[in-house]
């Protein structure tokens, strides 16, 4: 299921707000994460990331032309959301008829689709040792491949 799993498993929690976490990350700062989206838990989506990835924010993965001021988040070095959140675009996922691709890949679309820019929390990132996990060289190169593969199948 990929991505996916993580947004299904929120909107089914008996919680209103979800963490995310990829098994191959440790997430050091999680009491800042979490002490950031208490602030405003319906507000925009909290994430954590290191510096180099964090820049790409100001640069190449936001959108700041109206009616769009959002950006991309990598959701699986750590991020808070709310399940509401989350509700609200896996039915939009089901009413846009997303292609399965897609939706296994629903990491590269959901902060986005909320259209409310997310707010970085920047630090160093602890990857535990290969061959765990989506991070490794192979997964990257798929996630990136997918992500600019031109492929009809694929919802923009």
């Amino acid at each position: 299921m990929l991505f996916v799993a993580r947004y299904l498993a929120c909107s089914h929690a008996e919680t209103p707000n979800c963490f995310f976490q990829d098994d191959d990350w440790l997430v050091q700062p999680l009491r800042s994460l979490y002490s950031q989206f208490s602030r405003d838990s319906q507000g925009p989506v909290v994430v954590h990331t290191n510096p180099t990835v964090s820049t790409l924010y100001g640069l190449e993965w936001c959108f700041f032309r109206p009616p769009l001021h959002t950006c991309f988040a990598w959701m699986g070095t750590g991020a808070f959301t709310a399940k509401s959140h989350v509700q609200r675009f896996l039915s939009a996922v089901g009413e846009m008829g997303y292609p399965r691709d897609e939706v296994g890949h629903t990491d590269n679309s959901f902060a986005t689709f909320l259209n409310n820019a997310p707010y970085i929390l920047s630090g160093p990132l602890s990857q535990l040792p290969q061959p765990f996990g989506h991070s490794d060289g192979a997964g990257i190169a798929r996630n990136k491949a997918f992500i600019v593969s031109p492929s009809a199948d694929h919802v923009i």
